[in-house]
């Protein structure tokens, strides 16, 4: 499966054809690629992450047995990104360097009268497997936080097809950051309290290669689309937790700890964006759709969701995950128009 994807899109960037621009090259209307200057541009976005399966608890139906896996509600969040760059003109491209950021937090709780086996952490020498709170009711919440970032330097270089056609292809290295946190706490009605957390970070860096079209409507507005892989080598760091108090017949809590750590990791992002662009004078103006995949930096190396106490509800092993974006933005330029 991954083999066979990795195919269609060596193929789609062999050929070219119809995808478009850096991942983040300015946006440019026709005519514009022989602009000589400085130019700044600013993008900001509602971002939806997809596919974070961040599962923090199964939950057991006492009469059933069945078991309920939660799984934390990723909501959209605001995004930015920064880029500036010198384009040389005569159609000799533009070097360009740009900053993005994704930060979320998000948070779920309950009252239960069943069963609750927190997944965040999974085995430990001290309990074995995720310890049910079973004393109902139940009250329980969970925490996540999320934090990305890219820095690219990106070189771009255009080539004419016709006069309202440009094709353009890209070279550059990218420096990638992830971050995860995710926390359990749950409190019985005897006062059997536990707790759970987990924190993740992995920092990549290596080259990006892409290809893209413009096609120009008038010398106002184009419609525009690239793709860029960025193929990444990264260092994965990550720490989990367990605490678990039996107050006030055991004050002594019972603690668990797992640490990993990995230089070796392999990492790729996959860039696609869509826009439309308006262009007046030094000013461009877009409106557009785009979607990151990252993959094996965001892998979790201490997954608990799918080794946990026999009757929960088990976890997926997450490799990949999804920014999704409606952005919007504009690039001022400052130079000549030849």
């Amino acid at each position: 499966m991954q083999l066979s994807r990795k195919i269609l899109l060596s193929k789609a960037l062999a050929l070219g054809a119809l995808l478009a621009l850096a991942a983040w090259a300015p946006a440019v209307a026709a005519g514009q690629d022989d602009f000589k200057g400085w130019f700044v541009a600013l993008d900001l976005a509602n971002t939806q992450p997809n596919s974070l399966d961040q599962n923090y608890a199964a939950v057991t139906d006492v009469a059933t047995g069945f078991s309920e896996r939660k799984v934390m509600e990723n909501d959209a969040d605001f995004t930015y990104r920064f880029g500036v760059g010198y384009s040389f003109g005569k159609s000799l491209g533009r070097l360009s360097v740009a900053y993005w950021s994704f930060d979320s937090e998000d948070m779920a709780g309950d009252t239960t009268y069943n069963y609750v086996y927190p997944t965040i952490f999974g085995y430990g020498y001290n309990q074995g497997g995720s310890y049910a709170s079973y004393n109902y009711p139940v009250t329980y919440e969970a925490t996540s936080k999320v934090k990305a970032t890219t820095i690219d330097v990106n070189y771009v270089r255009p080539m004419a097809v016709g006069e309202k056609f440009a094709v353009r292809w890209l070279v550059g290295l990218r420096s990638a950051t992830y971050e995860e946190d995710q926390t359990f706490a749950a409190v019985d009605y005897y006062a059997y309290t536990t707790s759970e957390a987990k924190h993740m970070k992995s920092d990549a860096f290596g080259v990006r290669v892409g290809a893209g079209a413009r096609f120009g409507f008038n010398e106002h507005f184009s419609i525009e689309g690239s793709m860029v892989i960025s193929v990444l080598q990264a260092n994965t760091d990550a720490e989990a937790n367990r605490t678990a108090w039996d107050f006030p017949i055991n004050p002594p809590p019972l603690e668990d700890q797992h640490k990993t750590s990995d230089d070796n990791v392999r990492g790729e992002i996959r860039d696609i964006d869509v826009r439309a662009v308006w262009s007046y004078q030094m000013l461009d103006y877009y409106l557009g759709y785009s979607v990151s995949t990252w993959d094996g930096l965001v892998a979790d190396p201490l997954n608990g969701g799918a080794c946990c106490t026999v009757g929960t509800a088990t976890g997926s092993s997450r490799d990949t995950i999804a920014f999704n974006s409606l952005h919007g933005g504009v690039v001022w330029r400052f130079g000549k128009g030849k």
